[in-house]
């Protein structure tokens, strides 16, 4: 059942939101119009947009960023959560044949079993038990701080500096694309990727019976905890080159 894990993820996301897109200009390529039969009124408004560009591409270049800071984060926040909202759905567990396990019984003394509607006879013994009863609290521990244990061991294990993950290149292609009269050289790349504030881990819970669940644990964790938030950087490279087009877009 992997291929449930990225929707069972997704359906327990209740709320998503876009809180900064930061987009800058450096500079526009001047516009291209063309396929118009008549030759002449190609001429006239090639060269009337051309005008228009040249008049106002210095108040473009500061005006777009705070367009597309605005109505491109909204935009991209509602396909975000539309696309979460469709893809997120869990399969529903199968819990009705004999052979699973009653986790409930498993990992829970049997008065705490029979509150979830378990058997509570102890069917499988007290091993599990007590090795969950000590491994569960030191798992879901926080500091005075309510962060995790894990943010401490995060910057021995990863490329954390103070608190940002650093994971730089992504990715970097180019191409040809040769398509329906389309002729053009092709550049993409993500890089300068990286996550602030990693280091917000609170508090952690896996493992949980649940209840009139058997065959089902529940698993939580708290990302984000404290005054600066969970945040997600990266430099988007799109640039494209043909006989009658030429984009060059750098966002971060």
């Amino acid at each position: 059942h992997v291929e449930d894990i990225l929707p069972c993820l997704l359906s327990a996301v209740d709320a998503f939101q876009l809180t900064t897109l930061d987009v800058s200009f450096d500079e526009l390529t001047t516009p291209m119009l063309s396929g118009f039969e008549d030759e002449g009124l190609e001429y006239v408004i090639s060269n009337s947009m051309l005008a228009l560009y040249e008049m106002y591409e210095a108040t473009l270049v500061k005006a777009l960023p705070g367009f597309v800071s605005t109505l491109g984060r909204e935009a991209l926040s509602d396909y975000a959560y539309d696309t979460i909202m469709e893809n997120g759905s869990c399969p529903e567990a199968k819990t009705s044949a004999s052979d699973n396990v009653d986790f409930r019984d498993l990992l829970l003394p049997s008065e705490e079993a029979l509150e979830l509607n378990g058997r509570g006879t102890e069917p499988y013994g007290d091993l599990f038990r007590k090795i969950f009863s000590l491994v569960e609290p030191m798992l879901s521990s926080v500091n005075d701080n309510g962060l995790s244990w894990v943010d401490a061991i995060l910057p021995s294990k990863l490329n954390v500096v103070d608190g940002d993950l650093v994971i730089g290149d992504l990715f970097h292609q180019k191409m040809s694309v040769d398509l329906n009269g389309l002729d053009a050289d092709i550049e993409l790349g993500v890089s300068d990727v990286a996550v602030e504030n990693i280091d917000s881990i609170g508090r952690l819970s896996f493992l949980q019976p649940m209840m009139d669940e058997p065959s089902t644990l529940d698993n939580m964790a708290l990302i984000g905890v404290g005054d600066d938030p969970l945040r997600l950087s990266a430099t988007l490279l799109i640039k494209g080159k043909g006989d009658k087009v030429e984009v060059y877009n750098h966002l971060r």
